[in-house]
């Protein structure tokens, strides 16, 4: 036996609407802004990118996913929420090698030029034609000023280096406020 249970609205127990539907199944929240993961993003590459060996490189996503609250600038690649609080970042940084020599790569989360996290995945024989790792940080950001960057350092004795884009799965940059 099935059971249906209908209503418009849902409220509190001062009668305050929480949420409220139309009768066409379209929902309204009432809930206030702090219930909200906001600002949040995550960008990708938008095309393979070359850069240098031994070079720390600012990650260039220039495509958005997502960009709730329009707080990261795809040409700058600066994440610069107006909204003070707690935010989970992550980056995630995939480097092939032409000669298949790859020795480390480095991604890192930056906080207005200070490095706050990096992770590192070494290939200690050389004979890797691809590495990839992920940097995660919890980061208080002051909602005015503070600004973060992926950044990433990739390492090999010669040929091309190419950070790889194919949409979601490869080099990416992203993150939320946490509600607190």
């Amino acid at each position: 036996m099935a059971s249906t249970i209908k209503v418009n609205s849902i409220q509190d127990s001062a009668g305050n609407v929480i949420l409220s539907s139309n009768g066409t199944g379209t929902f309204t929240s009432n809930l206030p802004n702090t219930a909200v993961n906001t600002p949040s993003f995550h960008a990708t590459l938008g095309s393979d990118t070359t850069v240098s060996h031994d070079t720390l490189t600012v990650t260039p996503c220039n495509n958005t996913t997502f960009n709730l609250g329009s707080a990261y600038d795809t040409s700058t690649y600066k994440f610069t929420p107006q909204t003070a609080g707690k935010y989970y970042l992550y980056t995630f940084a995939q480097c092939n090698m032409s000669n298949g020599e790859a020795t480390f790569v480095i991604p890192y989360l930056v906080k207005n030029s200070t490095t706050i996290i990096s992770a590192e995945s070494i290939f200690y024989d050389n004979s890797a034609s691809r590495l990839g790792a992920t940097a995660v940080a919890l980061i208080d950001l002051n909602g005015s000023t503070d600004f973060v960057q992926a950044k990433v350092l990739p390492a090999r004795g010669s040929g091309t280096i190419t950070l790889k884009s194919d949409s979601d799965t490869k080099t990416n940059f992203g993150g939320f406020k946490i509600l607190t």
